[in-house]
């Protein structure tokens, strides 16, 4: 079962669909199912990069409330990264 949801965020991530993916993850999540740090990270980057950051802050912070942050997943590193290329993609320099 866990693979499918890989799959299936990893094919929405690719195609730059991160509302799909979005919805996939809230299913796991909805499931108790912990999804592995690199499809987790690859969702996170591409929501701040379409600039949804704080979508996926928020639901880092669900996540972590239930304790489903996977091992290894580095938040603050993802976010910011994916902030970053937010904000060089929007012109923004601070």
């Amino acid at each position: 079962m866990n693979k499918t949801f890989k799959m299936l965020i990893s094919t929405f991530c690719k195609n730059e669909d991160f509302d799909g993916a979005v919805q996939v993850l809230r299913e796991m999540i909805e499931r108790s199912m912990t999804p592995d740090s690199g499809i987790l990270s690859e969702v996170f980057v591409g929501l701040c990069q379409c600039g949804k950051s704080q979508l996926a802050k928020m639901l880092c912070s669900e996540m972590e409330a239930i304790h489903l942050i996977p091992a290894g997943f580095e938040k603050s590193k993802t976010i910011n990264f994916g902030a970053e290329n937010e904000n060089k993609a929007s012109g923004d320099n601070w």
